[in-house]
């Protein structure tokens, strides 16, 4: 399976109670990877998400430290 820049993530990865929904089409020059538990809605608060931004130098960033997340709101939120 192929792995997206050594970070150990596949875009079919659903491992044991965890879902991961990886978005490269969204914003240009960005990938998101939001996590979450298997079952767990895109419109629920309950995801851990990250934004890798290739527009320069590849920096990865997180929306928050916890899976307190919405994922289908990854492309507005803040990241640091």
């Amino acid at each position: 399976m192929p792995r997206l820049g050594g970070l150990g993530l596949s875009p079919s990865s659903a491992e044991n109670n965890e879902q991961t929904l990886i978005d490269t089409t969204t914003t240009a020059d960005t990938i998101y990877i939001c996590k979450a538990g298997r079952g767990v809605a895109t419109s629920a608060a309950s995801w851990f998400i990250k934004a890798i931004d290739l527009s320069g130098p590849i920096t990865v960033k997180s929306a928050s430290a916890a899976y307190d997340q919405v994922a289908d709101d990854r492309a507005s939120l803040t990241y640091t």
